[in-house]
């Protein structure tokens, strides 16, 4: 690929994210323009590796420093204080110090930012906004610090409390996946796409699938993929939403919202309980659509919804008019598709081909002419391939 070089009028400045507990940072000067930049470093990265050089501190800089474990050294800049520095930081009072500092760090390669005096910098101290593991860095490229205190301030308001549950539960789907890094990529990207543009913005949304997936990771039984273990039910919630954006990109918010908690809090109603029959089975099956029905109406009041749409959620929980409601068969669908995705591997090496050739056949029974297609490109061993091919075969 060809990068073309644009003639616009562009910020080429390039942004990183430095790991400055494990490099040596320098800040001359003690005074209000070195406690400002040391308060910023810190704000971002607590556990810098700072050193401060000056012949004066300022008190608050002083009591920055003990909370901070930050070095002070109390003496006037020479070449040799750059020794094991990387990240160097000129904030004296003094014009011509700092345009030394600048030479010698350049003679030295040691990256370095004199304040106030963008000609002399190799990198500039942006706004950041901060939320947990979520890091955003803006830059005007000195044209606005204005605009990028503004931008900072929007992001801030703007970014749910609650960005950091969805990096985690991201990161955690992400270590469930199989594949190459492209399939990865593209599964997370089908995942993650409605995060643009669609309702599922809304505060309501974020809540709600927040404390769906809350109650889903209390799921005491822990399942394996990738060599580490998640909560049952939460890791099936994922896989869920991943089919659905996936195959049906377009689906409403009540039906992402059933997608989400159609097994929410499962475990606490186990088939045990019930007689190991076909009675039994039928009854559990009815109670649990019950169950996960009121459990999602609780959090979705919680979450600011209103009845009507509360009720279609239920309703799709429950798969009420299968046949006639569009919506009902494509949550069918979603879990017919993750049965053949995730877990027929693990049904196959459990039970007999006589058991497996009748599940598949209700499987594909239950499903959609769309879903069926999509089953048949899954990535299958040769057995399992092979055990489709039976159970359809019998079938006609």
């Amino acid at each position: 690929m060809v990068v073309k070089k644009l003639k616009m009028a562009r910020n080429n400045l390039y942004p990183v994210f430095l790991k400055v507990h494990n490099l040596n940072t320098l800040i001359v000067g003690g005074g209000n323009v070195g406690l400002e930049k040391l308060t910023f470093l810190l704000k971002s990265s607590p556990d810098a590796k700072v050193t401060v050089l000056s012949k004066d501190f300022h008190p608050d800089l002083v009591t920055l420093a003990k909370d901070f474990d930050v070095q002070l050294i109390e003496d006037t800049y020479q070449q040799a204080s750059l020794e094991k520095q990387q990240i160097v930081i000129a904030a004296t009072d003094d014009v011509a110090v700092n345009e030394q500092i600048y030479r010698d760090c350049r003679e030295r390669s040691i990256l370095v930012n004199v304040a106030d005096n963008p000609p002399f910098c190799d990198f500039y101290m942006g706004g950041i906004v901060t939320k947990e593991n979520l890091k955003i860095a803006i830059s005007t490229h000195g044209k606005s610090p204005t605009t990028a205190k503004r931008l900072r301030q929007f992001f801030e308001e703007f970014l749910p409390e609650n960005m950091n549950d969805l990096l985690e539960n991201l990161h955690a789907y992400r270590q469930t996946l199989g594949g190459d890094f492209e399939e990865k990529v593209n599964r997370l990207n089908e995942l993650t796409k409605g995060l643009i543009g669609r309702d599922e913005t809304s505060a309501e949304f974020k809540k709600a699938i927040s404390l769906i997936d809350i109650v889903n990771q209390k799921d005491p039984t822990l399942e394996e993929a990738n060599g580490r273990f998640y909560a049952k039910e939460f890791l099936y919630s994922l896989r869920m939403t991943e089919v659905l954006n996936r195959i049906f990109p377009d689906a409403s918010e009540p039906l992402q919202l059933a997608i989400r908690a159609q097994h929410i809090g499962r475990w606490e109603i186990p088939r045990e309980s019930y007689e190991m029959n076909r009675e039994g089975y039928l009854r559990w099956r009815k109670e649990l659509k019950d169950f996960h029905a009121e459990k999602v109406q609780e959090l979705l009041e919680k979450s600011g919804y209103d009845h009507d749409l509360i009720e279609k959620v239920k309703s799709l929980i429950k798969k009420k008019q299968l046949k006639r409601n569009k919506e009902a068969q494509i949550l069918e669908d979603v879990a017919c598709l993750v049965f053949l995705e995730d877990y027929f591997s693990d049904f196959v090496k459990k039970h007999t081909e006589e058991k497996i050739i009748t599940i598949l056949q209700k499987t594909w029974a239950k499903m959609s002419d769309k879903a069926r297609t999509e089953a048949l490109n899954i990535r299958l061993t040769q057995e399992e391939t092979n055990l489709i091919k039976k159970a359809l075969e019998e079938k006609v």
